[in-house]
C-alpha cells in the first residue's frame, strides 16, 4: 500500500516537474522569437 502511494506520488511530482520544463521551454522560444524581431526591425533602420 504504502509503496504503491510513494511511486502513484513521485509519478505526479516527475510529471508536473516535466509539464513545468515544457512551459518554460515555450516561454523561452516566445522570447528568443521576440527579441529576434526586435533586433531585425532594429537593424532595417
Amino acid at each position: 500500500m504504502a509503496g504503491g502511494l510513494f511511486s502513484a506520488f513521485v509519478g505526479l511530482v516527475l510529471f508536473y516537474f516535466l509539464a513545468e520544463a515544457v512551459i518554460v521551454l515555450v516561454d523561452i522560444a516566445k522570447n528568443i522569437k521576440m527579441t529576434r524581431q526586435i533586433a531585425e526591425d532594429y537593424n532595417k533602420k
